[in-house]
């Protein structure tokens, strides 16, 4: 009987453990179903999603999202526009972030994906951290998807120019932030982009020759970023290839990358700017216009920008880079497979399968080669400039130490004008004036204009009179003829072949 009362106050405890797990279970649904409604409603400034439509207008039709129950006109347009370009890729551009971002993607998109975008949509909206283009981590039977974070550089005024509008006057030009323009690229050759049944029933087999490519790019929401994306970047990013390279994994990352920076930087703009700069430093060098300090700030201004400059530089370099030593890693696996195709099937057959290939296949290689090589001669360029504005610096340094040295200079030799006088009337006990104010006034204006004007003018003439009497005395080099090389000579005129 004993042991009767023991299992049933053990079963009643564990009845009621679990009734009392049910309830937290259940208050916890609750509180979770509670949460996901006021994500639900939240509202704020609408987010803008622009969706890649080459029938539509300016190449995109445009979803203002105000909370996650939009996911239904996000959803409709997406269908829309894989309908009306069967066979495109997706492009997708997001211009900020909101906490329901996840579900409204999350009707198109793969659930397990939706961390990663969300995550690199939140770096480029709230960080100034660099991504290079880095392959993802797996998420099942897809392809690997890509994602880079990289701010292209230009001339600020670029931007607003290139729309036919003037900077605001309240704009900080200078600053090296209004260089950047920050892009950010999520990006998936396949597997990715569900069906439109798929939400029905469970990942299956049957709707994997339904997926398609997508891209998602995202942009901070400002009006330059706007300007690009309704007006520029839609209709150049859509190419004849674009359908072709995007489906491929490694061709697309490759030529996104660079079809982003060809687009939005130009180095060749920020060298001509810098350029000028110093030659305007070097005019008011030359000049004396303004305080040297003033003009000394200015020049470590202009470094701290070039610094600063070099860092973007040196990441778009590094990147490019990156990207063909991945390209080499695919072709080293590629020449493997041919080994084994040889191996198994012969030779016709592998190099008809590779002129196959050859000919679908675009290779990006040469343009980003020649993409390193011209950031490499950026990167001399603003060396270079780095180097004139130290020397300039340190002329400025120069100068001011050779003036303060006249300066001083001069002021001992009017010390020693005026000891003499200075002795001689402690001498005679010349210490007061007994004439009359007036005469006292007449004699006293006078003598200081003249002491006045003699410290003002006695430098300035002296200096002028140097420049003018050692110029005409200094002996300048003159080119020798026999020391140069004709035109159509191959060696100077005083040089020998020896015997």
């Amino acid at each position: 009987m004993p042991e009767v009362v023991r299992v049933a106050s053990a079963n009643r405890r564990r009845h009621s453990s679990s009734r009392r797990r049910d309830d937290i279970s259940m208050t916890s649904r609750k509180r979770r179903s509670r949460r996901r409604s006021l994500d639900l409603v939240e509202h704020k400034a609408p987010l803008s999603i622009r969706v890649g439509n080459r029938r539509a207008p300016g190449n995109f039709e445009e979803v203002m999202a105000s909370s996650a129950r939009d996911s239904t006109l996000f959803e409709d347009t997406v269908r829309r526009s894989i309908k009306d370009n069967p066979g495109e890729p997706l492009l997708l551009i997001i211009n900020g972030h909101r906490s329901w971002l996840s579900y409204l993607l999350g009707a198109c998109i793969r659930e397990k994906l939706l961390p990663d975008i969300v995550e690199r949509n939140k770096e480029v909206q709230y960080t100034d951290a660099f991504r290079f283009p880095e392959r993802m981590v797996e998420h099942g039977p897809t392809t690997v998807p890509w994602s880079f974070i990289c701010d292209q550089m230009n001339v600020p005024e670029t931007y607003w120019w290139s729309f036919k509008m003037s900077p605001p006057p309240d704009a900080d030009l200078f600053n090296i932030d209004e260089y950047r323009l920050r892009t950010g690229v999520w990006t998936c050759a396949e597997g990715a982009v569900l069906p439109q049944e798929s939400h029905l029933t469970d990942e299956s087999d049957d709707y994997a020759a339904e997926l398609i490519p997508i891209t998602i790019l995202f942009t901070k929401h400002n009006f330059i970023a706007e300007a690009h994306l309704t007006r520029f970047l839609f209709s150049r990013l859509y190419t004849d290839q674009f359908s072709m390279i995007m489906s491929d994994e490694t061709e697309g990352i490759c030529w996104l990358f660079h079809r982003l920076w060809h687009l939005l930087s130009d180095w060749e703009n920020i060298e001509a700017q810098l350029e000028e700069r110093l030659e305007t430093a070097e005019l008011n060098s030359r000049a004396r216009e303004g305080p040297a300090s003033i003009r000394t700030s200015a020049m470590h201004d202009e470094l701290a920008r070039i610094y600063n400059a070099q860092q973007y530089l040196r990441f778009h370099c590094r990147a490019f880079s990156k990207l063909l030593k991945y390209k080499e890693a695919i072709k080293e696996r590629e020449r493997e497979k041919k080994a084994r195709r040889q191996h198994q099937h012969g030779v016709a057959y592998t190099e008809s399968i590779e002129l196959r290939i050859s000919i679908a296949k675009p290779d990006h290689t040469a343009d980003m080669t020649d993409a390193i090589d011209d950031l490499e001669q950026a990167g001399y360029e603003l060396d270079l400039l780095i180097d004139r504005f130290k020397n300039l610096t340190e002329y400025e340094f120069n100068m001011e130490n050779a003036k303060q040295a006249e300066d001083t200079r001069f002021l001992s030799i009017v010390a020693t004008l005026f000891l003499p006088l200075s002795f001689l009337a402690s001498i005679w006990g010349m210490t007061e004036f007994t004439g009359s104010p007036m005469l006292y006034l007449y004699i006293a204006i006078p003598l200081l204009g003249v002491s006045v004007g003699f410290a003002w003018l006695f430098p300035t003439t002296m200096r002028k009179i140097k420049e003018v009497w050692f110029k005409e005395k200094m002996k300048r080099p003159k080119t020798q003829r026999e020391r140069v090389r004709l035109l159509g000579n191959e060696l100077p005129g005083g040089a020998s072949l020896g015997s």
